[in-house]
């Protein structure tokens, strides 16, 4: 029997025993000496569990070589279990288990194939800084990144739009010019505004709002797009604002595989319902994956039985016909909220995407568009870091983090002190200084 380190495995000697990490799902255990002994007897080679002992024997002088093989085995089958080791008969075996193994830090994945896009959240006003700060960096820092990657757009909603959905944005409404300058920023740096309007309930009555349709008349350039659900609403946009690309909405809750490949056929883009997102014979039988959407990272378990009427309640909120806590829905996604980025992403692991599932077995099947959830808004660092999990590469995560949340955290500090005009000026000047510095 062969055993090999995942290729997408780190394992480090500590001052008291080892320390073993799985980035492909960020998983991370700790062992004492005796364990570090067999753990840093691994290699990214494949070796037999009889070599394997004849590297610990050396550790322990005077043991008997049938006992230590016994004790690996078992050692071993724990990390096997746990996704950290490949077992196998053969090279081969080991390769064709070890799936993760598609991105290590000296090769990269992509052979000059089509792009991976990904959609991420933010059109709030106080991202903005962060916004022209994040696009600027991947271009100046591109090598950080991943390759023939990009981002298409951004999504979202400005304040208090009737026609939004999926999740309740209140505050202050924006002026017209901060609209004007949020759409004319994205759009300058080759990137278009999804405005997210998939209110399910709209009404005739609705169509007409002025601030929603202002926001359609300034985005009116053909870059720009439109999250629908509403089959009304739909009806009217496309019919007024033609120039804009139409992408059916993930709430519109579609799991028929047949009205999947009906509706790429209609749409630009068809955002997937999470709930398949490992459902392997239902995604094999999609017929244009090119366009399809998948969205990688939701909160919500697959197993909660509120989606959709969280959803409707959502678009109640929006058209002022309900308040936020009116349901009393019991919402499971308050147990993944709590956990951040990397605890959500286990939580979920039933359904969301890890970098190497992305990277490797959903380029593979010829998925190229993936979705990044807007919910984490609330959550800065959870935010970021789904980020820098998913686009930049693993070896340059920690500079990315730093240089990011370095720069955000030091906006949020001026910006306390009242005068947020100032403190972006004051960034944009370090930032010039850096750049020129090559940082």
């Amino acid at each position: 029997m062969l055993y090999r380190q995942k290729k997408d495995v780190l394992i480090r000697k500590t001052e008291h025993g080892a320390y073993i990490l799985s980035k492909e799902n960020y998983s991370e255990k700790i062992v004492n000496e005796s364990g570090s002994v067999f753990l840093c007897a691994l290699s990214k080679d494949p070796q037999s569990i009889e070599t394997l002992a004849d590297t610990i024997l050396k550790s322990f002088v005077g043991a008997d070589k049938e006992t230590i093989i016994s004790d690996a085995i078992e050692f071993y089958e724990t990390f096997v279990k746990e996704g950290f080791v490949a077992k196998g008969e053969t090279e081969a075996e080991l390769n064709e288990k070890d799936a993760s193994g598609i991105y290590n830090s000296d090769c990269r994945v992509y052979d000059g194939r089509n792009k991976i896009h990904f959609f991420i959240p933010g059109l709030d006003l106080q991202y903005q800084g962060f916004y022209s700060l994040f696009f600027d960096y991947m271009k100046k820092f591109s090598y950080r990144f991943m390759d023939n990657i990009d981002v298409p757009a951004v999504y979202g909603s400005f304040n208090n739009m009737i026609w939004n959905g999926g999740r309740v944005r209140r505050g202050v409404q924006p002026a017209l010019e901060e609209i004007k300058s949020t759409i004319k920023t994205l759009n300058d740096f080759g990137i278009a505004v999804r405005f997210t309007y998939t209110n399910s309930l709209v009404e005739e009555k609705h169509l007409q709002d002025t601030m929603c349709n202002l926001t359609m008349e300034i985005a009116n350039n053909g870059m720009n797009e439109v999250l629908v659900n509403s089959p009304l609403l739909e009806d009217y946009l496309r019919k007024t604002y033609p120039n804009f690309k139409y992408i059916l909405s993930t709430t519109a809750c579609v799991r028929d595989v047949n009205k999947i490949n009906e509706a790429t056929k209609k749409y630009d883009l068809v955002v997937l319902d999470w709930r398949d997102n490992r459902n392997f014979d239902f995604l094999k039988k999609i017929q244009d994956k090119e366009k399809i959407e998948i969205l990688v990272d939701e909160k919500c378990p697959s197993s909660c039985p509120n989606r959709k009427a969280d959803y409707a309640h959502v678009s109640k909120v929006n058209l002022y016909q309900a308040t936020s806590d009116e349901l009393n829905l019991k919402c499971m996604r308050a147990v993944s909220d709590v956990a951040g980025f990397y605890r959500g992403l286990k939580f979920n692991r039933d359904t969301n995407l890890t970098f190497n599932d992305i990277y490797g077995k959903y380029y593979d099947m010829g998925f190229r568009n993936f979705k990044l959830m807007g919910r984490n808004e609330q959550d800065l660092l959870s935010l970021f870091e789904s980020y820098i999990y998913y686009m930049a590469t693993p070896e340059c995560r920690d500079i990315v983090r730093y240089d990011l949340l370095t720069y955000y955290m030091d906006y949020l500090i001026r910006d306390f002190g009242g005068n947020r005009t100032s403190a972006i000026r004051w960034h944009e000047e370090n930032l010039k200084k850096s750049y020129a510095q090559g940082k």
